[in-house]
């Protein structure tokens, strides 16, 4: 009896990491999720390419990065021994006026007063860039949008861990570097560029 209570334990703590940590999980994978995130950092990029929609897009990610899963209008990457994921989705329309407004004001509705915070709302060159957290840091969403002919094209990804995300600032920065430099539809590719290692926060 006791043999398979031990199975069973060691079977439930296997998990998939697409799902919630369990309360009484280990402590120790967090801290592999977090520093894992971080280090994508310093990581050489090589140019991928593939469709989102009808929208070809090329982007630089390191070769932690797994194959696009591709949908009707999105195509997503994963990262080997990290939480993150990294989605492109495509949008048949131009991105609505007043849709930026419209993100900052969602942030200030009570119940994410209390538990999320803006980051950041910005225009950008056709676009613009939000992020939000949750206040303990065990959860970001990263979204950059952009008009482009014929409709508008969006990189986001978000990170959840049980824990609190190490240097979730370096790892945001990234990501703002990354998916600004992606280029859809023929647009020129400047080669991929590793950013130097940034000091922890």
């Amino acid at each position: 009896m006791l043999l398979i209570t031990s199975a069973a334990l060691l079977v439930g703590c296997g998990g998939n990491k697409d799902d919630e940590p369990a309360a009484t999980g280990s402590a120790k994978a967090p801290e592999v999720v977090k520093e894992a995130a971080r280090d994508l950092q310093g990581k050489p990029r090589k140019t991928v390419s593939s469709h989102a929609g009808g929208v070809e897009f090329s982007i630089d990610l390191p070769e932690e990065a797994s194959v696009p899963r591709v949908g009707t209008d999105s195509a997503s990457y994963d990262f080997k021994n990290t939480a993150m994921q990294l989605t492109i989705t495509a949008h048949g329309v131009p991105i609505a006026a007043g849709e930026l407004t419209s993100k900052r004001e969602l942030s200030q509705e009570g119940r994410t007063q209390t538990t999320e915070e803006l980051l950041r709302a910005d225009e950008t060159s056709g676009g613009y860039v939000v992020t939000k957290a949750r206040k303990d840091k065990t959860w970001f969403s990263f979204e950059h949008c952009r008009n482009i002919p014929y409709g508008n094209v969006c990189c986001s990804a978000s990170l959840r861990t049980k824990e609190p995300i190490a240097d979730m600032r370096i790892v945001i920065d990234w990501l703002t570097d990354v998916c600004q430099h992606m280029t859809v539809n023929g647009e020129e590719h400047m080669p991929p560029a590793t950013l130097p290692p940034k000091s922890k926060e």
